[in-house]
């Protein structure tokens, strides 16, 4: 590679206008304007020594007065010319020679293995190295003379910069960042090739030579027309396939301003970068309009502290000595608390052991349905956020869209050029989506049926590249209970409750039925109802809901509700002193909220080398005989027996005894599995989810049947026979 000039920046215009040389002129005088300050910075460098302050400002009086240290006094103090003091045009020469001089060299070739970060030393790459005074400017036009296999760093471990807010200023600054996305390539043009269809010259250009013109330029071959030599001057397109071009990836980036305010911009690099929390240096690349945007010219990881693992006891299953510990680590880190939902936390982790255990899919999906203020949102805010940090997504409902799960096709605009792009997607970047208040967007609602138990997704519509994507994400969703549905579903039982079409099948059949209570909770699980005709009518308009295709706890369809398995409906109505104890101290504890800040000191990567490593556990010993037995509980438990019911809950007995580490099935799995079949599908308590209790409330035969006299008239086909 040919070595670069020791100065980089020679044109006058662009040196006077460079921020570091304005700065240095503000730095010396109080409230100077910037074309004041070009001004004056242009005729110092001229080597002017005698400077009249009308050579640089117009309305001049008061800008005398507050810098009158600086200036010669005229003996005439009201009509005279004042002159910049010659020592301070010579202080300030001095100090501007350093700056050009480093502007100059702003970008050097890195050669001595002293001098090269560490990232260049493993890599083996040879860089061009970055300091404070450095453009984007200066890197797109060095690419544009070196080509596309240039790359450019910064050293951290000489850093002239120092970790601040974000600035509007073209030059290298130094800034805590979050990458919210995987990135996604694009090609960055450096040349381009044009062939002329009348004298056929091929020819080129570099970007940004051409970027004013639409990348558009003439012939400049000389031909002969009319017998004389004159410029071919045909107007020339560039010739896309020919367009030389290095990979760049675009991004969207998260950032806190000097006010503590979240900001959001588009960042380029020329680098892949990681997803979470960097300290990185950027340029803004100025645009007319639209987003800012910005160039990501090198990073530094921000390490985060990883949350400690328990030690395994053999007295207790390794998910409930986890659950204990997260909630701590959670406490610890944030202040806040969340009361009981162990059937929820349970999920939580299982479902994280289907993202990391290796061979398992990626369908361990969590519905969270309730009444209002039940804790649902902040559970899967602050478990989603503690076990996946940067790779959760989380919005309300109303704030995501299907093209941004899906993914469609983007585009953005540098240097006037259009860059397009098929982004892939949250369900292709995330481990974890947290959708709150499902309810109230139907069609997103709907469209996860589609989407959430397919191992890969695409996007083929019109303007697409049909590219397909792996789905890597799993979902939590909660909602509050649709009222009008529950009051449907609460008098469809009523109606049957008071028909004359009940009476009880066993040997007392003489038992009353009592009156109807409106008062009575008719979503609680039907072990709990004492009733035997109320509990034969809640059961039988549950089936017929389904039979319906219809789920009667919201409304929704079978199908979709079928995508979640670990499917909650959590009551408020009920207190006690703990948690009433918990809710008193979430509010006298300071407690971290914002998820960025939530984001940034959350991290269970030790967690996920715990279940990435278990490759040795995959196959148990015992696995079929469970799985005979897990079908005995879903028949005692009335559950759907159905192939998708089955195979969850046969992977979800592996989960547990995975993550306890055992090849062999144990009653303690079996015994949590339990646990969770008698807390899905049905209305349970928050104050009842704060210890593992198994009810064995397994769902016993009818003793109530309904007659229908005017049916026993008729046969199977519908044919009246009274008149035979």
């Amino acid at each position: 590679m040919e070595q670069t000039d020791t100065t980089l920046v020679t044109d006058l215009t662009q040196i006077i206008n460079h921020e570091e040389v304005i700065s240095l002129i503000k730095k010396e005088f109080f409230r100077i304007d910037t074309n004041s300050a070009i001004t004056l910075a242009e005729l110092i460098i001229n080597n002017e020594t005698k400077i009249n302050v009308k050579q640089f400002k117009q309305k001049h009086k008061s800008f005398v007065r507050k810098n009158l240290g600086k200036f010669e006094k005229p003996e005439d103090e009201e009509n005279g010319d004042y002159y910049l003091k010659e020592e301070i045009v010579e202080f300030i020469k001095k100090k501007l020679i350093i700056i050009v001089e480093k502007i100059g060299s702003s970008i050097k070739d890195v050669e001595d293995d002293s001098d090269r970060w560490s990232l260049s030393q493993v890599d083996g790459i040879e860089a061009f190295e970055t300091t404070k005074y450095t453009t984007f400017q200066d890197i797109r036009e060095k690419i544009n003379r070196e080509g596309k296999n240039i790359e450019f760093r910064y050293s951290f471990k000489k850093s002239d910069l120092k970790t601040s807010f974000y600035e509007n200023k073209s030059t290298l600054q130094m800034i805590d960042v979050h990458i919210n996305n995987n990135g996604e390539h694009f090609d960055y043009p450096i040349k381009y090739v044009y062939v002329c269809p009348m004298c056929e010259t091929i020819s080129s250009m570099m970007e940004y030579k051409v970027a004013s013109t639409n990348n558009k330029h003439k012939c400049r071959q000389m031909v002969t027309k009319d017998d004389k030599l004159k410029t071919c001057n045909t107007p020339l397109n560039p010739d896309t396939n020919r367009t030389i071009t290095k990979d760049a990836y675009i991004y969207d980036i998260t950032f806190k301003d000097k006010e503590g305010k979240e900001q959001k911009a588009d960042a380029m690099s020329f680098q892949y970068l990681p997803k979470g929390h960097l300290k990185v240096v950027l340029q803004k690349i100025p645009q007319a309009y639209g987003r800012l945007f910005v160039h990501i010219v090198d990073f530094q990881p921000i390490d985060k502290e990883s949350m400690k693992l328990p030690e395994k006891t053999a007295k207790e299953h390794y998910v409930f000595t986890l659950i204990k510990h997260i909630d701590k680590y959670i406490k610890e880190k944030t202040g806040y608390v969340h009361y009981g939902y162990l059937p929820a936390k349970i999920s939580m982790l299982a479902q994280m052991g289907s993202r990391h255990i290796p061979g398992f899919k990626y369908n361990f999906h969590i519905s969270l349905s309730g009444d209002m203020s039940s804790g649902k949102s902040q559970f899967a805010r602050y478990w989603g956020i503690t076990l996946y940090a940067e790779d959760v997504f989380l919005s309300n409902a109303t704030s995501v869209s299907i093209p941004k799960l899906r993914g469609t096709m983007e585009s953005f605009h540098l240097f006037g050029k259009e860059h397009r792009y098929q982004y892939r997607g949250l369900l292709g970047e995330k481990k974890l989506i947290v959708i709150d208040e499902i309810k109230e967007n139907p069609e997103l609602k709907n469209s996860l049926k589609q989407y959430s138990l397919e191992p890969v997704y695409d996007y083929s519509k019109q303007g697409s590249n049909n590219q397909t994507y792996k789905r890597t994400a799993q979902l939590v969703v909660t909602q509050n209970i649709d009222t009008k549905h529950l009051d449907k579903y609460a008098k469809d039982i009523k109606t049957l409750y008071q028909s004359d079409t009940l009476k009880l099948t066993n040997d007392d059949g003489i038992e009353p039925k009592p009156a109807w209570d409106q008062h009575t909770d008719l979503t609680l699980p039907l072990y709990t109802y004492k009733n035997r005709y109320l509990k034969y009518c809640i059961k039988k308009i549950r089936e017929e809901y389904e039979r319906n295709t219809n789920n009667w706890i919201d409304g929704s369809e079978i199908a979709l509700k079928q995508r979640f398995y670990f499917y909650y409906y959590l009551g408020s109505s009920k207190t006690n002193k703990k948690l009433t104890h918990t809710i008193k101290q979430n509010n006298i504890t300071p407690i971290i909220s914002n998820n960025l800040e939530l984001v940034r000191i959350m991290c269970a990567k030790e967690l996920v080398e715990y279940l990435e490593n278990t490759h040795g556990y995959t196959y148990g010993e015992n696995d079929l005989e469970y799985f005979d037995k897990i079908d005995e509980l879903l028949s005692k438990y009335d559950k759907r027996g159905d192939a998708r019911t089955k195979e969850m809950s046969y992977t979800l007995i592996k989960i547990l005894r995975i993550i306890d580490k055992r090849k062999y099935c144990n009653e303690e799995d079996l015994r949590i599995l339990q646990y969770i079949l008698e807390n899905v599908d049905n209305k349970v308590e928050v104050i009842d989810t704060d210890e593992f209790k198994i009810n064995n409330t397994y769902i016993k035969k009818d003793d109530v049947e309904e007659t229908n006299i005017e049916e026993e008239n008729k046969d199977s086909w519908g044919y009246d026979d009274t008149f035979k």
